[in-house]
């Protein structure tokens, strides 16, 4: 339920006070609720955050509360999964301690995924990555867990979505070896 509720506020900003209110609630209910959170509830949980940026600690104090559930999530995820987490945490700096640890801790998610990504799972997850920095080693960490996935993937990249993962890559330098390999 509190994934739910998190998933619903996929549109709103952070910088509004209301929302960051809501957001103090449903801290409240992420560090009470008991249930280890499976795939889906991972995913909507980070989805929700997309429109979202941690410069507020409503935001960060959120994103510890979910480190644990993200981290007991035993449940493998699905590719549209993978890349609705990770498309959840596009607004979040490199900057954030919370935000690569919530990314640290999607590697081995991301890592035990077998299912084929399609170019829209490829293009999000990317995309999800806009404000890291190849300079961090969770960064460099996930694009090569992501490599394998792009390379299986044998739909076609319309503009739309090599745009979309291009732009995911945009705070990240080609002296990386891992951001060549993705390129």
């Amino acid at each position: 339920a509190v994934s739910a509720a998190l998933c619903s506020m996929q549109g709103m900003s952070s910088d509004s006070p209301e929302v960051r209110s809501m957001l103090a609630a449903l801290l409240i209910s992420v560090e009470s609720c008991t249930q280890d959170f499976d795939a889906q509830a991972v995913s909507m949980a980070l989805y929700g955050m997309q429109q979202m940026n941690d410069n507020n600690a409503e935001v960060r104090s959120l994103l510890s509360a979910l480190l644990p559930k993200v981290q007991s999530c035993t449940e493998v995820l699905g590719s549209q999964e993978v890349a609705m987490a990770l498309y959840g945490i596009k607004e979040m700096s490199r900057d954030s301690d919370e935000a690569r640890a919530i990314l640290s801790a999607l590697l081995p998610k991301v890592e035990c995924c077998k299912e084929v990504f399609d170019a829209q799972a490829v293009s999000m997850a990317l995309h999800g990555m806009k404000q890291m920095s190849s300079d961090d080693a969770e960064v460099r960490s996930m694009l090569l867990v992501l490599l394998p996935k792009m390379e299986s993937c044998t739909e076609h990249f319309d503009t739309r979505r090599i745009a979309m993962a291009l732009y995911g890559l945009k705070q990240m330098s080609s002296d990386s070896t891992e951001v060549r390999a993705v390129l």
